[in-house]
């Protein structure tokens, strides 16, 4: 549901599915619930909200010793901080998710680890180093077959490259992304992908 756009359904079910497990004192769902609608505030730009729910998921994950989950949520943190404005706070929760996904042998926490990193380097000026962790990113997510991981890089390469002195490049980047994206039903990353191609 998410992907494909509807967010604001996919949050009421996940209110209701954490009330639900809050009633029945189920901390593993709690958790999961807590970290699920961290990343619809951070579709929303409920940035404050985001961080409260994404801090609680990541202490249930750490004391579980759940470095996978806890790495994930910390990547979920840094963006969310990021849209703050908190540059310095996001860099020090993606390197946390960075060294917590390397202890792992899940995939998805590094592609998460990978692309909060790399939003923090647009934002600290070091747009180039990003770009290469995303073509490297984009490169193995399409060779594992990561097709959502695969087309997120992509989204944040994309918009790299059109605020560079290659914005045609990059428009058209996203403008492939936006039909690709529709095609596989990647529906809210094609209309993210369309709102930047779209010319200003």
């Amino acid at each position: 549901m998410f992907e494909q756009g509807k967010v604001s359904e996919a949050n009421s079910q996940y209110e209701l599915f954490l009330s639900d497990c809050k009633d029945l004192r189920d901390s593993d769902s709690v958790a999961q619930a807590q970290a699920s609608l961290a990343t619809l505030a951070l579709e929303q730009r409920r940035f404050a909200e985001g961080i409260t729910l994404a801090s609680q998921a990541a202490d249930k994950y750490k004391d579980d010793q759940s470095a996978d989950l806890e790495a994930s949520t910390y990547a979920l943190q840094s963006r969310l901080l990021l849209g703050q404005g908190r540059a310095r706070e996001a860099h020090s929760a993606s390197s946390r998710s960075a060294a917590l996904a390397g202890t792992t042998g899940s995939r998805s926490p590094k592609y998460e680890a990978t692309l909060a990193t790399s939003y923090v380097e647009v934002r600290t000026g070091r747009a180039t180093d990003a770009a290469q962790h995303l073509k490297a990113m984009i490169r193995l997510a399409h060779q594992q077959g990561y097709k959502g991981f695969e087309y997120e890089a992509r989204l944040a390469f994309g918009e790299i490259e059109l605020k560079s002195s290659a914005s045609a490049f990059g428009r058209k980047q996203l403008n492939a992304l936006v039909q690709e994206g529709a095609k596989t039903g990647l529906i809210r990353i094609a209309e993210h992908a369309r709102n930047l191609a779209e010319p200003r």
